[in-house]
């Protein structure tokens, strides 16, 4: 029986994904499942993929059209036998040969469902939250964090029966809300204070489109209404702000497309904040927030119909002159 099934989501990633399943073949732990999922890739991805599982049998390659990463997990738990899932990105690595040993064998240790580690890559900081500074059992309502799923390992069959606990269908965004409902589904989790997992850089920052922006929105407000019902104000301020600085950026880049789907998820997202939640955490937040770019589009709107107003008197002046 496999102690662990990796799954790994392939999208172009020809330049990285030698070195993703390298360093998974070289974890100390061998009882190891290697599920690439491809997700419609166009490069040479497959065939290094398929070189590789010529030397490793524990490689099982799987192809699907193009429809994002969190479909691909989601394919990946489907077709995972192993008694802990673990996922990895395809330019990542794990951050030491031992790196899934310790977490199964803590895992096992501890009798917990969902198990971590700490991250390291560039901007991670020793918070406490992304590199852990204690071995010991967590609380999610202590915790209230959601990134850096790929730093923990999950049991199967509690992921399997929970039917939560899946990826959405977005191309953005699908990793915190699957992080969200396995912490908050289980309630606590075990850490350790090692590294186990080493993130190489942001994976959408420069890729993001309208369609990316509006699944990034349509992520962020399920995620706002959930905490609001489950009374998280620590995350609930973490994900406003990622609300208020980068989706606000992303929208206004795309305001010129028109899009009324964009126009609406905005209304939307501004609704889902919860302005007594905010205020817990800064006072300074006003009762009557608004997202910066609902404010923009009324500028602008403002300043159009002006515009619009005064050319409509001036033509009907030349009319009356007449």
């Amino acid at each position: 029986m496999y102690k662990i099934s990796v799954i790994v989501p392939v999208y172009n990633a020809e330049a990285t994904i030698k070195n993703t399943l390298e360093s998974i073949e070289e974890q100390t732990i061998k009882e190891l499942e290697i599920i690439c999922v491809d997700d419609g890739s166009t490069d040479a991805s497959a065939d290094i993929i398929k070189k590789e599982q010529k030397e490793d049998g524990r490689i099982k390659y799987y192809f699907q059209e193009n429809q994002g990463a969190g479909i691909a997990r989601n394919k990946g738990i489907v077709m995972a036998h192993g008694e802990y899932i673990a996922f990895m990105d395809a330019d990542d690595e794990y951050a030491t040969n031992n790196a899934l040993f310790d977490l199964y064998k803590t895992a096992k240790n501890k009798n917990a469902i969902v198990c971590g580690g700490s991250a390291v890559g560039n901007g991670i900081s020793d918070d406490g939250i992304r590199r852990f500074t204690d071995s010991r059992w967590y609380d999610f309502k202590e915790y209230q964090f959601d990134y850096m799923f790929g730093r923990f390992i999950f049991n199967r069959d509690y992921i399997w029966n929970n039917k939560l606990i899946r990826f959405p269908e977005l191309r953005v965004y699908e990793d915190p809300i699957f992080l969200f409902y396995a912490l908050s589904e289980t309630g606590k989790f075990y850490a350790v204070a090692e590294d186990v997992y080493k993130y190489n850089g942001e994976h959408q920052a420069t890729t993001m489109n309208l369609c990316k922006t509006k699944d990034y929105l349509k992520g962020l407000i399920k995620e706002l209404e959930l905490t609001s019902k489950k009374g998280l104000s620590k995350l609930h301020y973490i994900v406003f702000e990622r609300l208020e600085k980068d989706a606000n950026y992303y929208a206004e880049k795309n305001l010129d497309s028109g899009d009324l789907e964009l126009f609406k998820l905005l209304m939307d997202a501004n609704q889902a904040v919860d302005l007594q939640m905010l205020y817990e955490i800064d006072k300074k937040k006003r009762k009557n927030y608004i997202l910066p770019t609902l404010n923009t589009i009324w500028i602008m709107s403002n300043k159009y119909l002006k515009l619009r107003n005064s050319t409509a008197m001036r033509i009907s002046r030349k009319l009356i002159g007449r």
